[in-house]
């Protein structure tokens, strides 16, 4: 999948091995990994979001959507709602708290505003932890 990049070195996605993925339960099991090195549509988010239904991928391989930034490929809204759906999974929030933490760290650094889904995803998050 990595290899797949167009001339001018762009990874160019094909979302038709994506989509055969999500029916493939080992390559189902990387599609979050697949999905760092390709750019974000709504067929990605969709596949995304479907991956997340309980026993398709354990939501501790979702931690790889920090590697090569692929959280800041995302809108705010559609990170926001993939965190939402992270914290229905048993360690979900520690995941998806993890995630965000690194997208509100990259924003800082790029001197962008935090979107207000991501704040949102951010409290709902904080409300399933337990604070002694």
């Amino acid at each position: 999948m990595f290899g797949f990049t167009s001339q001018d070195g762009r990874h160019r996605g094909d979302t038709e091995l994506l989509d055969a993925a999500v029916d493939h339960p080992t390559l189902l099991f990387f599609l979050p990994v697949l999905h760092t090195a390709v750019e974000f549509d709504a067929r990605g988010i969709d596949r995304l979001k479907r991956a997340l239904r309980p026993g398709n991928v354990p939501v501790r391989m979702f931690r790889h959507l920090v590697a090569g930034r692929a959280m800041v490929r995302m809108t705010g809204r559609d990170l926001g709602d993939l965190l939402l759906l992270m914290l229905e999974h048993p360690d979900g929030a520690k995941v998806a708290w993890g995630i965000l933490f690194k997208r509100l760290f990259a924003d800082r650094s790029m001197k962008q505003p935090h979107e207000a889904e991501l704040i949102h995803a951010g409290q709902e998050i904080l409300r399933q932890f337990k604070f002694v």
